[in-house]
């Protein structure tokens, strides 16, 4: 079992130019950029699971500007909002519907650890390093299906098979949906891996 610390940093973005790309900034949003995906299946596990599944339906979320709340369904809100949405869970929460953001949340979590990974070795001269990683290929494939509407897209057959773990791509499935081939845990462990990279990096 993996203990994780949630929470140590949330002020992570996307890749951008101005900031700097020293390993300790890398580092720091790598890891505000995985907390999103343990935001989502903390919450997929509490709506879903029991016994927080079937508790879930005595209480209600009131959401305004000021903030939101969390009170018992029998209990009047106390903000003072004008505008306000109360939320009732009046029925089980659909599966499928909270599975698909997590794949959502873990596809934005790859993209964008990749993403800034690549601009890290490309400024940092690393990027022959950053190729001969084992997870490379995938992970930019990956990437790639996220940007193209969650649809393998591959430009040529040239590099196939592409195996990591115990996933291989093959040319045919370009254009197939990824929905549910990455599993949560390897998605997280592969963002690991990324971070691993970068944490290897100790002569920048």
């Amino acid at each position: 079992m993996i203990g994780i610390t949630i929470g140590k940093d949330l002020s992570g973005k996307k890749s951008n130019p101005a900031l700097t790309l020293d390993q300790q900034t890398v580092l720091e949003r790598l890891s505000a950029i995985r907390d999103s995906i343990w935001f989502s299946v903390a919450g997929y596990a509490l709506l879903t699971q029991n016994p927080t599944k079937s508790a879930i339906r005595d209480y209600s979320v009131v959401l305004a500007n000021s903030g939101l709340t969390v009170i018992r369904k029998d209990e009047p809100d106390s903000q003072l909002d004008a505008l306000k949405q109360r939320v009732n869970f009046l029925e089980d929460v659909s599966e499928p519907a909270a599975r698909e953001v997590v794949e959502r949340i873990l596809g934005v979590m790859i993209s964008d650890s990749f993403d800034l990974v690549l601009e890290f070795a490309t400024k940092n001269r690393v990027l022959g390093k950053l190729h001969r990683e084992e997870w490379f290929l995938f992970a930019k494939h990956y990437r790639n299906a996220v940007a193209h509407g969650n649809k393998w897209h591959f430009k040529s057959e040239k590099g196939f098979p592409v195996e990591w773990r115990k996933m291989t791509l093959v040319h045919p499935m370009h254009g197939k949906p990824i929905t549910g081939f990455l599993k949560w845990f390897d998605g997280l462990q592969l963002g690991s891996q990324m971070a691993g990279f970068v944490q290897s990096s100790v002569n920048l």
